[in-house]
């Protein structure tokens, strides 16, 4: 979800600028909601952060067809965002285990 997040508000965001959408403070504080609502209850399928963006654009009053200018990079970008999303939830699970007292680190060390 962390990359789906930021995905998500870059692209609403450089999109709705593109088109000289000017959002206010309060659209972006309902932006950011949605946003986290959104990378919570996307389906894991290639193609899916595409359908979230044309739900933000429309929350920004910004023309759903600019999500074709982002379709041709979305599979590469889809690449690093599950680097990320998996790097994240390593990175709690080790932070997990240690507290919980269930990793020996004396085994990593050589």
């Amino acid at each position: 979800m962390d990359g789906t997040c930021v995905q998500l508000a870059v692209f609403a965001l450089t999109m709705a600028n593109v088109y000289g959408v000017k959002p206010s403070p309060g659209s972006l504080v309902i932006l950011g909601i949605t946003i986290i609502i959104l990378s919570m209850g996307m389906p894991g399928i290639p193609g899916a952060g595409v359908i979230c963006l044309t739900v933000l654009l429309q929350q920004l009053q910004g023309p759903t067809e600019s999500v074709s200018l982002v379709m041709g990079i979305a599979l590469l970008v889809g690449m690093f965002l599950c680097m990320s999303n998996c790097t994240g939830d390593v990175v709690v699970t080790a932070i997990v285990a240690r507290s919980a007292g269930e990793i020996d680190l004396d085994v990593y060390k050589a």
